[in-house]
């Protein structure tokens, strides 16, 4: 838990606007894209970069609900270091938690994450939404 808060501020910083070439705005594909609150969700997409825990790299997913909740999950982040190879598909599955998803949609972005020294460096790899409702 101590580790979804900067996770997901540091997603949300990264659907700012930003000079960032084609994958700063790359669809990442999400199945189903309309669900309930008890709804599993997958995000996958290819990986542009090699990645591994020995290296140090890895894939993170974060996102936000767009409106106001009063019951359920409205944020999240997950981590995923593979090992991947450059053309290999990542797969976020993305499980209601126990309380549900919060109803309405989810905005979030998918990136790349390298550790260099006692600093991570990030590079977006694409942005998703899936939406809740009843």
């Amino acid at each position: 838990m101590r580790l979804l808060v900067p996770i997901v501020a540091a997603a949300l910083a990264l659907t700012l606007p930003e000079g960032g070439g084609a994958s700063a705005t790359t669809r990442l594909d999400v199945s189903p894209r309309h669900g309930v609150t008890r709804s599993t969700f997958v995000v996958s997409f290819r990986a542009e970069f090699a990645s591994s825990k020995a290296a140090a790299t890895q894939y993170v997913l974060g996102a936000v609900n767009s409106g106001t909740c009063t019951r359920g999950v409205s944020s999240f982040g997950r981590i995923q270091s593979g090992p991947y190879r450059v053309g290999d598909t990542v797969r976020f599955v993305l499980r209601a938690p126990r309380s549900g998803w919060c109803i309405g949609v989810f905005h979030g972005v998918g990136h790349f994450e390298r550790k260099i020294g006692d600093r991570w460096t990030d590079r977006r790899v694409g942005r998703f939404a899936f939406r809740v409702q009843h």
